[in-house]
């Protein structure tokens, strides 16, 4: 095959990502509701290099992760979600 048959044309390739972010926004939003969306957004941080404290479960509506790049977490960015 020549090398123009493995091109992808860039409106195709753009269509591919936005369809592809769409998926898997909605499969989040549809199984991760609460906590288990608390414990998504830390193990992401992590991956991110921050240090993650999340809170026990509860209906409190207030903070549930904090995330710093520091030991003790003084320094920023400090990360409230």
């Amino acid at each position: 095959m020549c090398e123009a048959c493995h091109r992808v044309d860039p409106m195709v390739s753009d269509d591919i990502e936005q369809i592809t972010r769409d998926y898997i926004l909605k499969k989040l939003a549809q199984e991760l509701k609460g906590h288990p969306l608390a414990d998504f957004i830390s193990h992401l941080l992590q991956t991110m290099g921050y240090r993650t404290r999340v809170s026990p479960e509860g209906p409190d509506g207030g903070i549930d992760i904090l995330a710093h790049k520091d030991e003790l977490g003084f320094e920023p960015p400090i990360i409230k979600v």
